[in-house]
């Protein structure tokens, strides 16, 4: 009877090992966010660590994906899909876990800016002179904002703001909504980098 009380209390405790040792080894699932931007955010901190999660690759692909051409722009990855520009003139979504293509978006030269993807809406400029806003489930043109240049900055998009520069030496704000301009500020050279938040401000790189 004693050694029988022994065994079941083992067992018991080996349960309890087991369980707390699952709650440790099942990694923690990463979170889905609904906005990402170049770098992140806004601020374009580059740590990505809020919707990392714990899982790793172990240095195994799990898919590609083939455009025509080469590609620049950065993929922004919101709500289990990826958004990437190519220099192919097209702007691609493509599930996260197949790879496979769910929409592309032809604009009118290549696409090396990165997509910044806030409330269900893709901003992304284009070297046709272009910011464009697109549906993020539909890849449906939404607006677009032509300047007098290049525009392979990557968006930052602040408040129901777009900042984005582009090569007519100017960076612009735009209406998120409406892609109406609501003021750009010339610079003494191209800006073709990219505007991010620093508190209040605004900066824009030029080269």
């Amino acid at each position: 009877m004693g050694a029988y009380k022994i065994v079941s209390f083992s067992v018991v405790i080996l349960l309890i090992i087991v369980l707390f040792a699952g709650v440790v080894i099942v990694p923690a699932a990463a979170q889905q966010p609904d906005t990402m931007q170049f770098r992140y955010n806004a601020q374009h901190t580059g740590d990505y660590s809020p919707v990392a999660g714990s899982n790793t690759s172990r240095g195994k692909q799990t898919w590609n994906y083939t455009t025509e051409t080469f590609m620049i722009s950065s993929p922004a990855v919101v709500n289990g899909v990826v958004f990437v520009g190519s220099y192919d003139y097209n702007v691609y979504a493509l599930n996260a876990t197949t790879g496979t293509k769910l929409w592309n978006f032809t604009t009118g030269n290549a696409v090396l800016s990165s997509p910044a993807v806030v409330n269900g809406v893709v901003y992304v400029g284009s070297d046709d002179n272009n910011t464009y806003a697109l549906n993020a489930t539909t890849g449906k043109l939404m607006w677009n904002f032509t300047t007098g240049g290049l525009v392979f900055s990557s968006p930052a998009v602040v408040n129901g703001v777009v900042y984005v520069g582009s090569d007519d030496n100017n960076t612009y704000a735009l209406n998120a909504t409406t892609g109406t301009k609501l003021w750009n500020f010339t610079t003494r050279r191209l800006c073709c980098f990219l505007p991010r938040r620093r508190q209040r401000r605004r900066v824009c790189g030029k080269r």
